[in-house]
């Protein structure tokens, strides 16, 4: 973690691909082109990445693990400089979420575009999985502070999985929401 840290949290996504300039600017419109170029430079040998302009930066869902590990470690060892930076990285979470006002509820998503077979998501659309992580995240904080902004922030992001996802399927005993807060028809077990 210590990497991480001195790095101040940022490095490549699996992903980010379309976070190259070039590749955004070349294939961004295309849904082959996108699926193309990120599966491309994902499954590469050679890191691509700096070559095409990609950067480094901070991704919601690794940032919300770093809060839970450091929530754990602080519980382990009771050293204040691992809740100290496990809340330092809440605040982060909370000043970046998605769609400020947009949404029902505190949301977060991915910091690159990406297209799934399905659809496709621009940088920071908000979505379920993302989501669920960082509120994770943000609830663990409540339990090691006491601070009851996280847990009302964690609540927020409840609202935006209830009311802002799709329903793509809802019978008396199922309900099937949609991964992100555009229509789409895929259901995702």
């Amino acid at each position: 973690m210590e990497y991480s840290r001195t790095h101040d949290y940022a490095g490549y996504s699996k992903f980010d691909a379309l976070n190259s300039p070039c590749l955004e600017k070349c294939f961004g419109g295309s849904f082959i082109g996108r699926l193309l170029v990120t599966q491309l430079v994902n499954r590469s040998y050679v890191n691509m990445r700096p070559m095409l302009g990609v950067r480094k930066s901070r991704n919601p869902k690794g940032i919300a693990n770093f809060i839970k590990s450091y929530c754990n470690l602080s519980g382990l060892t009771r050293e204040d400089r691992y809740a100290d930076e496990a809340v330092s990285l809440a605040k982060w979470l909370l000043e970046n979420a998605s769609g400020k006002g947009k949404y029902s509820g505190l949301c977060w998503g991915y910091n690159f575009p990406w297209q799934s077979p399905g659809f496709f998501a621009p940088r920071h659309l908000p979505n379920c999985i993302v989501t669920c992580f960082c509120a994770e995240a943000l609830i663990c904080v409540y339990r090691l502070t006491g601070d009851r902004k996280y847990l009302v922030a964690a609540e927020s992001a409840a609202d935006f999985i209830l009311n802002d996802l799709p329903v793509l399927e809802k019978d008396g005993m199922h309900k099937c929401i949609a991964y992100v807060p555009v229509p789409v028809r895929w259901k995702v077990i």
